[in-house]
């Protein structure tokens, strides 16, 4: 006789079933469910692209692994385990591989779609060998342990997970490839991220090591052949061994003897170990050893400690070298632990202090890494902002009343509480940071703030709460002048945070692909990615790409009409003054001076940025009409010439146009084409036969660029001469603080009066 089942009892009965099929799959797929439409609704992972892969990697090998690990230790019999294994495990494969990337796919088609070949591709490479890693460390642990295999599998998951801890402790690097996370990048400030041959290599070798551990670890567990877990364990200690051994020739490390490989020159000071690449100028690498001594000495009396031992500087020759062996292109990196900084020679006046100041900090940093309790990044990069007090070449106080002044405003109780220094605009985080940690030791003394740095309490420190310090940081801030400063902090702020911006690993990607085709004269492609990218995340890059692309097609008026139609649409960011820039220019070429003369009058007044004021200013005295007394040919010449892009021709005009009378707004541009060319310090300097004199901001700031170039080829007297001239500068209007006139001529006194005597203490390989 039939059971009959009630309708209570049937759905029991049913949801039984369900539970209970394939291993209780169903409860592995919830989490993998909830996860991911936890990550639609968080920055970057909220797009089909690599964070979404790379989080998708992680759960899967851990819901893999631990699937296969209760699915070994059941009760069931070896045989009947033996026969159903696969029943179990192609079910379960095909669905924490699918629901991530229907998710995925599915949030694409109905939002923003950046890409969704990208996307996949991101997800072919990251996320779907997680499934087989997972199930192999899965079926290991059942082999080597029979009681506890599951607690044996969470060990060895989150050792692997880990490890790279290790690896970027010990090494030089900030990149890390892993077989749970497969790659980290090092930073969030190097937006472009693809698939590389080189990810594929290293998923590929993934793929096979852990697909023999699983059949070798099969075989074990099932007594196939007589495979000993002793073998199993052998296998898997010497073949990882000998992958983590050739690992730095095979570029997934970088070790201190690669690196010293690639940087194979060295010059010793009395404090540091300077790295650099064969065929760097040697009077450029002598100046960048006195400017780390200077700096030392400027931090010794500042943060009243010195390093326990000598600094290793490693400078690259360029950020493309840079982010191969370091993993970061665009942010200089310190690490304390190591005493240790990896810099570009480029950068060398802007972030070089910076980041030897991190090493001054180990001295009161706490813990195996020497960094700030809990790691707190307000307070580690505050200390070297502070230390290093120039943003910009503006003092940092001033940078921050102008962002506080503006309406740019962050809580301070946040900034140093949490992690949101990172949610910030990196230069708005920076600037906070520093000017509040620079306040905090004029007010109460640098030993005070050691103690904070070793202990983030600010009551314990300093006897009040942090909104009482606030309250006095902030009431400083509003005494700083900042008049007129609103376009300053548009240019500075009002950009966003790579977590918020739309697509942003797409779109950087998509932009070094238009780039490059921009570049190689392919202009129609070029024209077509950019179209296509500005359609999607209305990006700046995108935009300029794609004006640049139509001008060079010969379509001036479109690429006008463009700018003129878009640049409304970014006034309240920092791309505005770029846009108005590059109009102006595209005005000019096509003798519409009048209307070129509008919008650098404009943008001269808006005065965004030193940079943008010498620029302007330069485009102003290049413009026709202003020179009524020369001949329209020649000013043809002098146009075409400027904008040309072939920096000789470009070089010979500004030469030409400070034959006469010194175009002081022209000294920058002049010096960075000499650079780029290599022109022989001596020729260069025999263009300046008139003596200059200051009598505007424009002559201070032109002459100070002119004395720093100096001092960079070891021409300390007329570096220190130069740099005296700037002192006369008396008009405060245009700037409120003049400390970089200040600080500079105090570095060139120094240079004068040691430097000669250092130098004779260098020691070169």
């Amino acid at each position: 006789m039939a059971t009959v089942y009630s309708p209570d009892e049937q759905k029991r009965s049913l949801f039984g079933k369900i539970s209970e099929a394939y291993n209780q799959l169903i409860y592995y797929l919830i989490i993998l469910f909830i996860f991911n439409i936890i990550l639609l609704f968080l920055p970057l992972t909220t797009y089909f692209s690599f964070e979404y892969s790379l989080c998708n990697s992680v759960l899967i090998v851990f819901l893999s692994g631990i699937f296969a690990v209760k699915y070994l230790r059941s009760d069931d019999p070896l045989e009947s385990k033996h026969e159903r294994i696969w029943y179990n495990l192609f079910p379960a494969a095909a669905a924490f591989i699918l629901i991530p990337l229907l998710i995925g796919i599915i949030n694409s088609l109905l939002s923003i779609s950046c890409s969704l070949t990208e996307g996949l591709m991101f997800y072919l490479v990251i996320a779907v060998p997680a499934v087989i890693i997972g199930f192999s460390l899965g079926m290991l642990s059942a082999v080597l342990l029979k009681k506890f295999n599951l607690i044996l599998f969470l060990l060895i998951y989150f050792l692997l997970l880990i490890s790279p801890i290790l690896e970027i402790y010990l090494n030089p690097q900030v990149y890390f490839y892993n077989p749970i996370i497969a790659y980290f990048p090092g930073t969030v400030y190097d937006e472009a991220l693809s698939i590389d041959m080189k990810l594929i290599l290293y998923r590929l070798f993934n793929i096979i090591y852990f697909g023999i551990i699983f059949i070798l670890a099969y075989r074990s567990f099932f007594k196939i052949g007589g495979l000993t877990k002793t073998a199993v364990l052998l296998f898997v200690i010497l073949f990882g061994a000998g992958f983590i051994y050739f690992s730095p020739s095979l570029g997934y490390s970088t070790t201190l003897i690669t690196l010293q490989d690639k940087l194979s020159k060295e010059i010793e000071t009395p404090h540091f170990f300077i790295r650099y690449s064969p065929g760097a100028d040697e009077k450029f690498i002598k100046s960048l050893a006195l400017h780390h001594e200077y700096f030392y000495e400027e931090l010794k009396d500042y943060l009243k400690c010195e390093p326990a031992q000598k600094i290793r500087s490693f400078v690259f020759a360029s950020r493309d070298d840079k982010k191969e062996f370091i993993g970061s292109a665009n942010a200089d990196i310190a690490k304390p632990w190591l005493y240790q900084i990896y810099t570009v020679s480029e950068n060398y006046d802007e972030t070089l202090k910076h980041e030897i100041a991190h090493c001054f900090s180990a001295e009161f940093g706490t813990g195996m890494f020497k960094l700030a309790d809990n790691f707190n990044p307000s307070l580690i990069e505050g200390i070297a902002s502070a230390a290093d007090p120039l943003f910009d070449e503006n003092y940092v106080d001033y940078a921050a009343a102008i962002a506080y002044k503006n309406g740019y405003r962050i809580n301070l109780n946040d900034l140093f509480g949490y992690f949101s220094f990172f949610g910030n605009v990196s230069t708005l985080s920076y600037v906070y940071a520093g000017s509040f940690t620079k306040f905090l030791i004029t007010s109460y003394g640098i030993e005070k703030y050691k103690r904070l740095y070793s202990n983030l309490d600010f009551r314990e420190v300093y006897g009040i709460s942090m909104e009482m310090l606030s309250r006095q940081f902030f009431t400083f801030l509003k005494e700083i002048n900042t008049e007129n400063t609103r376009n300053q902090a548009k240019y500075y702020y009002g950009r966003k945070s790579i977590f918020y911006k739309t697509c942003p690993r797409y779109a950087a990607n998509e932009s070094n692909k238009g780039w490059e085709k921009y570049e190689k004269g392919n202009y129609r492609d070029a024209e077509m990615i950019f179209s296509d990218l500005f359609k999607i995340t209305n990006d700046y890059s995108a935009l300029n790409g794609l004006a640049s692309s139509l001008w060079e097609e010969n379509k001036k008026d479109e690429s006008i009409n463009l700018l003129k139609s878009r640049l409304e649409g970014y006034e309240n960011s920092s791309y505005y003054y770029l846009i108005e820039l590059k109009l102006g220019d595209q005005l000019a070429r096509e003798k519409k001076y009048k209307d070129a003369d509008s919008i650098y009058s404009r943008l001269e007044k808006q005065n965004p940025s030193r940079r943008f004021y010498y620029l302007t200013g330069l485009r102003l005295n290049l413009v026709p009409h202003l020179f009524p007394e020369r001949n329209p040919e020649m000013e043809d010449t002098i146009l075409s010439g400027f904008f040309s892009k072939d920096i000789k021709e470009k070089y010979a005009v500004i030469k030409e146009i400070n034959s006469a009378q010194y175009i002081y707004n022209s000294f920058p541009v002049l010096i960075d084409l000499a650079r780029a060319m290599k022109i022989d310090y001596n020729e260069f300097i025999g263009i300046f036969t008139i003596t200059p004199k200051v009598d505007n901001y424009s002559s201070a700031y032109g002459i100070y660029k002119l004395s720093a170039y100096m001092l960079e080829n070891l021409d300390f007297e007329k570096a220190r001469r130069m740099a005296a001239l700037t002192q006369r500068f008396k008009d405060d209007r245009i700037w409120e603080d003049r400390f970089i006139f200040q600080s500079h001529y105090k570095k060139t006194e120094w240079f004068y009066s040691n430097g000669a005597a250092l130098l004779g203490k260098f020691k070169s390989n």
